[in-house]
């Protein structure tokens, strides 16, 4: 009997129970270590995958920026009638501030309306020669992220060209429609793509790992007769396969860097993957080997249910005794 820190007598099933996690551990590592030269053929393998995976994670953080600048230019202008006085202009202004969606405005004269106009067409003295200033004066509307979308700004545009003194508000209804099913289409097809991407590196990686179940068949099989647990048997799988595909996340993300630098100065502007995206692929890298590791064990199960009997099984029950004893 054992007593532990709290003064609670474990008995010897529950001191194998604090000690299973230490051996899983322990033997996910050994295998991990035990065959060098299957470890490298399954690292590299997954290597491969998780290469095209991270690159396709860094094609995305870079499309996602420019989707956003794309989106940003999305502009509402808020034309103003003709002789609005000032106390007339200040409160079409305070109403604006009030839409939902309005994060912003900034008020144009008509002054400097013209001289952006005479900047971009590259004259000057046109002013002279229509006898005024033809150009009212104007709001240019800052949109919240949320309120950039075509249903949206048509609401603003709405709100805003219902206010007395407003003769006109303008947003590029058909331009913006257009824009936003681009942007759909284009986020849908990334996230597919993502998603086969995904599946394939399951794929590859459940039966990279198979192999290395495969290889060891015996030893389940051993397992078995002397009537292991499943959880007992697949655990340090499951933990060799996460081990392998860590290693072989950590070798793509030094692959990706490599080509990153490679072609970041003929990039400008290209983005790398930043900390919190690259912890999460780690992660996924992770997971994808615990779930490829319990899909392959769980697949050579069938192979090695029903081990035989007779000689075979009593030699296979003298070895498991045998390395149980070594064990202890």
């Amino acid at each position: 009997m054992l007593v532990s820190r709290v003064g609670v007598t474990l008995g010897p099933k529950e001191r194998l129970r604090l000690r299973r996690p230490i051996y899983f551990l322990r033997e996910g590592f050994r295998q991990f270590v035990r065959s060098p030269s299957l470890s490298a053929s399954a690292i590299v393998a997954m290597t491969a995958s998780l290469a095209v995976l991270g690159l396709f994670a860094v094609a995305s953080r870079n499309l996602g920026v420019v989707l956003e600048g794309v989106e940003r230019r999305k502009e509402m202008s808020v034309f103003l009638e003709g002789g609005v006085l000032e106390e007339q202009r200040l409160q079409i202004e305070s109403r604006l501030r009030h839409i939902t969606g309005v994060t912003g405005l900034r008020f144009v004269s008509p002054q400097e309306a013209w001289q952006r106009f005479e900047q971009e067409m590259g004259e000057t003295g046109l002013l002279d020669v229509l006898g005024g200033n033809p150009l009212p004066a104007s709001y240019e509307v800052d949109l919240a992220s949320t309120a950039r979308t075509y249903g949206e700004m048509e609401r603003i545009a709405q709100e805003a060209g219902a206010l007395d003194g407003v003769e006109e508000t303008v947003f590029g209804g058909e331009w913006v429609r257009r824009l936003d099913r681009l942007l759909a289409a284009v986020r849908i097809g990334s996230a597919l793509a993502g998603f086969l991407v995904g599946l394939s590196v399951i794929f590859i990686i459940s039966h990279t790992i198979r192999l290395t179940v495969l290889a060891k068949r015996d030893l389940i099989e051993i397992l078995r007769v002397v009537g292991a647990s499943r959880t007992f048997v697949r655990m340090p799988f499951v933990i060799e396969g996460a081990l392998q595909s860590t290693a072989a996340g950590l070798l793509a993300l030094g692959l990706l860097a490599v080509a990153y630098r490679a072609a970041a100065p003929r990039l400008p502007g290209l983005l790398y993957l930043s900390a919190p995206q690259t912890l999460i692929f780690l992660l996924f890298a992770a997971l994808m080997g615990c779930v490829g590791s319990f899909i392959a064990v769980r697949g050579s199960g069938r192979v090695v249910e029903n081990p035989r009997g007779g000689v075979l099984g009593s030699v296979i029950l003298a070895a498991a005794l045998s390395a149980a004893a070594a064990e202890i």
